[in-house]
Formats: structure tokens, C-alpha cells, sequence
């Protein structure tokens, strides 16, 4: 997970964490303030569902989406 490219991508689309929040529950995912900065703080992981919305939201290609939450995995 690279926190900063999340950051990053979410000022990008001039949005404030809320309304990535927002936007989430549009794609049916709800995340509450306190459980996203838990996931950004690393004491917990997005789940798939979350990773799914975020990049709809962000409108994230697949290599964007990859780079922000899976380059610590791929090699």
C-alpha cells in the first residue's frame, strides 16, 4: 500500500477524504472516517470490495490501482 499515491490520487479529483467516503457508499461500500485512516495508518488492510470503489470513485485505471495498493506485492 502506498499511502501517498492514495493521497495523492484523491487531490488529484480535488476531492476531501468525506467525499471519497460518499462516493464509496454510492458503489454500495461503507467505510467510516476512523476505519480509513486505520487502513492508511496500517493498523488494518483495504479489503477488495474497498479497493474496487475507491477506484471507481478516483475513476484509477488497472495499473494505477495496482501501483497505490499492490506495489509492495508485485515484483
Amino acid at each position: 500500500m502506498n499511502f501517498d499515491k492514495l493521497s495523492n490520487a484523491i487531490d488529484n479529483r480535488d476531492m476531501k477524504v468525506k467525499d471519497l467516503l460518499k462516493g464509496m457508499e454510492e458503489y454500495g461500500v461503507k467505510l467510516s472516517r476512523a476505519s480509513y485512516y486505520n487502513r492508511m495508518n496500517g493498523k488494518a488492510e483495504f479489503t477488495r470490495s474497498e479497493i474496487v470503489a475507491i477506484a471507481k470513485v478516483l475513476k484509477l485505471d488497472e495499473e494505477n490501482t495496482n501501483r497505490i495498493f499492490f506495489e509492495d506485492y508485485v515484483s
